[in-house]
């Protein structure tokens, strides 16, 4: 995403990766339950619909560049601009040595 600074981005990818085994572990508690109450797929269809409902909210909340975003302050705006530097410094794919590190593991 363009429209995080780099500590941001650090933050929201510990939360990501904390967060997943947390609602893995919140739909196995509650599929019992479901299951009971309402037969097998429930399950699949509860998490469907949750699954859906945070796209459709995803999808209307969260842009992809501070360019695009609708309900941003100018003083928003400046200090993300001013935050994210100058990309081109940054290494692409194609840039890293694949075949190198795949021999010095062994």
């Amino acid at each position: 995403m363009q429209i995080l600074p780099s500590i941001s981005k650090k933050c929201i990818v510990i939360y990501n990766f904390t967060g997943l085994p947390f609602g893995s572990a919140a739909a196995m508690i509650v599929s019992g339950s479901l299951i009971q109450a309402f037969g097998w797929p429930s399950v699949f269809w509860i998490v469907g619909l949750l699954a859906s409902l945070w796209l459709c909210l995803w999808m209307n909340f969260v842009y992809s560049s501070p360019s695009t975003h609708t309900n941003m302050s100018a003083e928003e705006f400046k200090y993300i601009e001013s935050s994210l530097g100058d990309s081109s410094d940054s290494k692409k794919l194609s840039d890293v040595k694949f075949l190198r590190m795949r021999t010095n593991i062994f």
